[in-house]
This record gives C-alpha cells, structure tokens and sequence, in this order.
C-alpha cells in the first residue's frame, strides 16, 4: 500500500505529503474563535470525530449562547479549525 503511487507509474501526487498541501493547511485553516457566527456555513475541523473529521457546519445561535452544528448530526459539534468554502464555479453562458 506505501508503494501505490510508484505501482502507478509515479504520475499520481501525494498532496498528504508535499509543501503544496502543508502551505494549502497552514494558508487557510483558522482557529474557531475567528470563525463567523451569523450561521454562514464553512468547513470545520472536529478531531474528535469517529468518521469524517472534515464537515460543513454552521453556528446555531440559541438564547443562551449557541454551538457549531452540521446536517449529519442531531447535536453540537466541537471543531478546533475553520475554514471559508471557496466560490462556485462561475456558469458558463451561451451567447
């Protein structure tokens, strides 16, 4: 299994372990306590997770205070990391 990307003729790249992916990390995930909280989805790091780790998720404002929370689960989530979601992809027109 370590060897998959040289079976594979070495034309496959390992972002898990190239300066691309560490500065991609390092650029854009953000402590949770700058994380908007006007219910704005972003991607959430929860370390803690038994399955996904990464999830969209949004704060859910209640009246004594509120909690990160995503559509997968019924209750509060506890990420450590945010980030924004990219824009879309622009539409092409025909004309």
């Amino acid at each position: 299994m370590d060897n998959d990307i040289e079976t594979l003729g070495g034309n496959m790249t390992d972002y898990t372990t190239t300066d691309h992916y560490s500065q991609f990390n390092v650029l854009n995930w953000q402590p949770m306590d700058t994380a908007p909280k006007d219910g704005r989805i972003v991607l959430g790091y929860d370390p803690k997770a038994t399955k996904l780790k990464h999830k969209l998720m949004y704060f859910h404002q209640t009246r004594d205070g509120g909690f990160w929370r995503n559509s997968a689960s019924s209750g509060a989530v506890i990420p450590t990391h945010w980030m924004p979601l990219s824009e879309p992809p622009k539409e092409k027109t025909n004309g």
